[in-house]
């Protein structure tokens, strides 16, 4: 796990780069930048996301005790539930799609490949354990009023 204040580092990373990215956008548009230049910086810009979301997601709590792991546990074994379930309906759909045919159907197999994508189960790991986070605390002060 890595220290609390690296989730501020990450949030601020996960931030910036949709900002970076319409700038960048704009920058090719009104051509300030060469578009040979445009796949480095797009590939910058996809490692500071993943690179954001990594230490988001790895980093401790401010108060980092049994009940947090727990959930983490949870979370990570519904996160692995979540992207199976979403494999498996993403292959059927390009074994209906195709007709049991052929399963190299371009716009469905370019989902196939984002469900395959490492982003994904951190997306969603992420959503979940925010998700488990929330409710506990709720709890709490539900509990305590």
């Amino acid at each position: 796990m890595l220290p609390y204040y690296y989730k501020k580092v990450g949030w601020i990373m996960l931030v910036c780069t949709p900002v970076f990215f319409v700038l960048g956008l704009l920058a090719f548009r009104w051509e300030l930048i060469a578009n040979m230049h445009s796949r480095y910086l797009t590939m910058i810009l996809y490692m500071m996301l993943f690179a954001g979301m990594f230490m988001v997601v790895l980093s401790e709590e401010k108060e980092e005790d049994e009940m947090i792991m727990s959930i983490r546990q949870n979370s990570v074994s519904l996160t692995a539930l979540v992207v199976f379930v979403l494999y498996i309906a993403a292959s059927l759909t390009i074994a209906f799609a195709e007709g049991f045919r052929s399963l190299q159907f371009g716009g469905i197999y370019r989902f196939h490949a984002i469900i395959s994508n490492i982003m994904t189960p951190l997306l969603i790991y992420l959503a979940i354990f925010r998700f488990m986070i929330w409710r506990l605390r709720r709890q709490c002060k539900e509990d305590n009023a």
